[in-house]
């Protein structure tokens, strides 16, 4: 996950994308600018870039007009990348990101954690902590450490499975044994399918324990 446009170009120039998310607000180089930039570059460079907008009405014309493909509404919702994604073209679409069937997360782990707690409130600082750090540890997966990666694998696959997000963990442990053997590209494939469920996990999760939504 790059932080920002500038970023951004510098990787696609480097490396052959299918597809790009691209934040429209980022610092230094937003992302609109950075489309731009990408759009200069030779043709066969020029992957398909999804943008990613709180302002999906607002900012649909201006991303189409900067070259992106289409436009996706923060927060982002596992089915609704999918169907992007599947839209953009054949070759992408016949080969879907995975999703999951099983609920994002197991009720009975969190109930058993409330029995363990003892205490609804302690039960939600738990998934509150968790929410909060899962987005680093799934950053560290974009590390070009494999030591550092398969450390954010680890510690995401630790706590997904305390707090019942089951699924999750299981990425996190398939990241993990990836990162140990060296194959980064196979860690990039799962952080992107870490990502997808982490927000599926999010939702679900803040509903379970009387989490306000943001």
């Amino acid at each position: 996950m790059l932080a920002e446009g500038q970023e951004v170009f510098a990787a696609v120039k480097a490396i052959p994308y299918d597809v790009v998310l691209m934040d429209v607000e980022m610092p230094v180089m937003k992302g609109l600018e950075a489309s731009r930039k990408i759009h200069q570059l030779p043709p066969e460079r020029c992957p398909h870039i999804l943008a990613m907008t709180a302002n999906a009405m607002g900012d649909c014309e201006e991303c189409l007009a900067a070259g992106m493909n289409d436009y996706i509404a923060k927060p982002i919702r596992g089915e609704q990348l999918l169907n992007a994604l599947n839209g953009l073209s054949p070759a992408i679409g016949t080969n879907p990101v995975p999703t999951s069937e099983e609920p994002a997360v197991d009720l009975k782990t969190v109930e058993d954690l409330r029995t363990s707690m003892g205490d609804d409130a302690v039960v939600r600082e738990l998934a509150g902590l968790f929410l909060e750090d899962a987005p680093r540890q799934i950053t560290l997966l974009e590390d070009a450490d494999a030591a550092v990666a398969r450390r954010g694998a680890h510690t995401l696959k630790s706590s997904a499975r305390v707090i019942g997000a089951l699924h999750l963990s299981e990425l996190a442990a398939r990241a993990e044994s990836a990162a140990s053997e060296g194959s980064r590209s196979l860690v990039r494939d799962l952080g992107n399918e870490i990502e997808i469920e982490f927000a599926r996990v999010s939702r679900e999760l803040k509903k379970i324990v009387g989490i306000p939504r943001d």
